[in-house]
């Protein structure tokens, strides 16, 4: 009996796909988010998501970012996504979370001598009692950090509010 109360639980439970991937960057919360002001290469960016990820097996309230949005590119727009490690995480005397990462899109032994990065930095609102994040309004500002001959720094800043993102599946191969 109890053998075939095991198989029959092993063929229910077979086609949820439940996966714990310890570097899969899973999504937990997501915003599509509405410019507020941008800039220099964020001139008329459009449709940005902004996703926080977090990876299985970590406590971190987040262990990475995914930007994607949309940029002016002649008379089309180009899709531009980013996946930027989460540096910094704190909080604020105001209740709430500040999440802050930065990606650097060239090695500076690069032969171009043009160092851009990335810069986010979130602002999450937390509650009191500081036990859950709040599913609230996100403010962010993003920068672009361009560096070589010519310094210049374009920024972006977008609020929206989050949702939460349910993943119970991943597929993906082992390396």
């Amino acid at each position: 009996m109890k053998r075939i109360i095991n198989t029959l639980a092993l063929l229910l439970s077979l086609p949820a796909f439940a996966v714990y991937a310890p570097n899969w960057e899973r999504p937990i919360q997501e915003a599509q988010m509405d410019v507020v002001k941008a800039d220099g290469f964020f001139a008329g960016a459009e449709n940005v998501v902004l996703t926080l990820n977090r990876r299985d097996g970590k406590k971190a309230p987040a262990t990475s970012f995914d930007l994607e949005l949309s940029l002016p590119a002649g008379q089309e727009l180009r899709e531009v996504s980013y996946k930027v490690p989460v540096d910094e995480i704190s909080a604020s005397d105001k209740g709430n979370l500040i999440i802050k990462g930065e990606l650097k899109l060239y090695n500076e032994d690069a032969s171009t001598g043009y160092f851009p990065k990335v810069e986010i930095e979130l602002v999450r609102p937390y509650d009191m009692s500081g036990a859950n994040a709040v599913d609230d309004q996100w403010i962010a500002v993003v920068r672009f950090l361009e560096s070589g001959s010519v310094n210049s720094t374009s920024s972006l800043q977008l609020s929206g509010t989050p949702e939460s993102v349910l993943t119970i599946q991943h597929r993906h191969t082992l390396e």
